[in-house]
């Protein structure tokens, strides 16, 4: 009969890194099939071992065994294959305040963004455009991209949008007279020509 002694364990490994399920049994004449998700896996038998060289994300899953030796086989308990991939989620879209030159300084996002699934340390977090470079009125796409000590990498895309807060100037016209007619009324003149109208980003 068969007698699994030592079961597989469940793992969480990184994309491009490699992984080993492993039974132990006592038997004679053990014949092995490793499954993932109760399907069979193609070349995965008579072997009391398996091993994915490379993780994708597609391995993860479930992973057992059945062992037979002629008898009622017997089905491992199963383990889990986590696979961790980064994944990086933006900021919410950003409105600044241009200057009076009609501009702004484009703020630095990276703190702002959430990094998870990293394998290993996180060894950099950058935007494109960089904080600190001069921005004009409207929206700027920002791209930021985290990279970890694996060399994988992910990015997202928010925008920043400068807002012209800086109200137009008015000056009206001088003070006007208009003849009256028998009744003594007159028509209002179209005084709108006559204002003069500024705004520092010219709209």
């Amino acid at each position: 009969a068969v007698s699994i002694t030592s079961q597989p364990w469940s793992q969480s490994k990184c994309v491009g890194s490699s992984v080993t399920f492993l039974v132990q049994a006592s038997g004679t004449g053990l014949h092995y099939q490793w499954r993932k998700n109760g399907v069979p896996i193609n070349g995965a038998a008579d072997n009391h071992s398996y091993t994915i060289s490379s993780v994708v994300v597609g391995d993860a899953g479930s992973y057992d065994v059945v062992i037979s030796s002629g008898c009622a086989p017997v089905t491992s308990a199963p383990a889990v294959l986590t696979v961790s991939v980064i994944a990086i989620t933006c900021p919410p879209p950003t409105n600044v305040t241009a200057s009076t030159a009609c501009r702004a300084t484009m703020p630095d996002l990276t703190g702002r963004a959430i990094v998870t699934g990293a394998c290993g340390a996180i060894s950099s977090v950058v935007q494109s455009p960089v904080a600190g470079s001069t921005m004009n009125l409207g929206a700027t796409t920002v791209t930021i991209t985290a990279t970890d000590s694996g060399g994988h990498s992910a990015n997202c895309a928010t925008t920043v949008t400068v807002i012209d807060a800086t109200p137009p100037t008015i000056t009206c016209p001088a003070n006007t007279s208009v003849p009256g007619d028998v009744n003594c009324h007159g028509s209002l003149p179209d005084l709108t020509t006559g204002a003069v109208v500024s705004d520092n980003c010219g709209s």
